[in-house]
């Protein structure tokens, strides 16, 4: 019996990994990118495509949480991002989002920022290369690199914490 750490989902016969497919364990080789195309076709996500002018700010999404694990200076920390030129998005995922709405918003940005938690979980839907940025609370360390960290990076994404 496998211990259970949280809600979640295993698509297919067999655990790879948190938020990862090991294309080397199923009979026909798909990998997570070919998840990621899948899921963002399934929820009708456009291709993000770079702008190449100055004039276009980029766009950091900040994932809000309200009570546990909330940045307490989250509207000082959001008016410091814009006065460096970035345009910043303040979202809060709650289960009664429209999934598909939520996915194009994480996909249209070239970072994602959040406190350890089930809304990182959005970076599925971040377009390759782009950044994950996640705030690791004390104590939470192997948490936040297996749950989110290492994913992120088989994930073909750019990750700090």
């Amino acid at each position: 019996m496998a211990d259970i750490i949280g809600p979640g989902a295993i698509v297919g016969l067999k655990y790879h990994d948190n938020l990862f497919l090991n294309s080397t364990m199923i009979p026909i080789v798909h990998s997570m990118s070919d998840f990621r195309s899948f899921l963002k076709e399934s929820y009708n996500v456009k291709a993000y495509k770079d702008v190449p002018t100055m004039a276009v700010k980029p766009r950091l999404l900040l994932i809000s949480r309200n009570g546990s694990r909330s940045i307490t200076n989250e509207l000082e920390l959001k008016k410091l991002m814009e006065e460096v030129g970035i345009q910043v998005i303040v979202a809060e995922p709650k289960t009664t989002s429209n999934l598909a709405k939520f996915a194009g918003l994480v996909n249209s940005c070239r970072v994602m920022v959040g406190v350890h938690g089930a809304g990182l979980t959005n970076q599925v839907f971040l377009p390759d290369g782009t950044m994950m940025m996640q705030l690791v609370p004390l104590g939470l360390d192997w948490a936040a690199t297996n749950c989110y960290g290492e994913p992120a990076t088989k994930m073909v994404l750019q990750y700090l914490e």
